[in-house]
């Protein structure tokens, strides 16, 4: 059986897809920060192993880290992260440099630190593959108005630019992410935008459901020697975006 590790499991789009990995006969290493937050349906699952991470502590990753041990990693996919304000339907931005800092943290860092300390884990599987969710408010090409995705929001280089803190943490994952790829070849490294959802960080207005891109993603994992390539950010149909 192959296993998926999914960070920020228990809600949203990490939810979602543990759902389709269970769905589909994969085993599920679920992290969240609170285990109690993960929903009882999915818990109970025999298949899924539920940890505690939160990315912005050290010994909470270290204990994270050691309760894996040797198993093996197939798909590791950072989906946590963190938004500069409540949700995209709040205009209260972040701008105390603890708070910023820890959008860093979460979006940028603990990504490229979780996948460093899983090569082993990954190299000794099957699929060997590193999925980060990115955005494309993370793009210069969203900054400059070149994709033309979010219309609906009004003046896309205002509003990325207004939340340059999420916006910056996800180009500089994007970086840290095709970093890890060169270093480690035998690994594929992909970056996936999942559009527009309707989560905590998406708000209400969003035209996606957590459900919808979670299919389409694992559609894409499953198929993914054909239809990820390595190096590059797509969007949740597979179509390489523009950095």
């Amino acid at each position: 059986m192959k296993t998926a590790f999914i960070t920020g499991a228990n809600g949203g789009l990490g939810l979602e897809l543990s759902n389709f990995f269970l769905k589909n006969n994969w085993s599920v290493i679920a992290a969240c920060r609170n285990k109690k937050d993960f929903p009882k349906d999915i818990a109970d699952n025999k298949n899924i192993k539920i940890i505690s991470l939160d990315l912005t502590n050290q010994k909470s990753f270290d204990t994270a880290i050691k309760s894996i041990g040797k198993t093996k990693i197939d798909v590791l996919i950072n989906n946590a992260g963190l938004y500069d304000s409540p949700s995209v339907d709040d205009n209260v931005v972040i701008s105390k440099i603890a708070d910023i800092e820890k959008v860093f943290e979460v979006n940028t860092i603990g990504p490229k630190v979780l996948a460093d300390h899983f090569v082993e884990n990954l190299l000794s599987s099957e699929e060997k593959l590193v999925v980060t969710i990115s955005s494309g408010m993370g793009t210069y090409a969203q900054l400059w108005g070149l994709d033309l995705e979010a219309t609906s929001r009004g003046t896309k280089d205002t509003y990325v630019a207004e939340h340059w803190m999420y916006s910056a943490s996800k180009t500089a994952v994007n970086f840290a992410m095709l970093c890890f790829g060169i270093l480690h070849p035998e690994i594929k490294s992909v970056l996936i935008n999942p559009g527009w959802m309707k989560t905590c960080i998406g708000g209400s207005s969003a035209p996606l459901t957590p459900a919808f891109s979670a299919e389409k993603i694992f559609g894409l994992i499953s198929d993914h020697k054909n239809k990820l390539p390595n190096g590059k950010i797509v969007n949740y149909e597979g179509k390489v975006m523009d950095f």
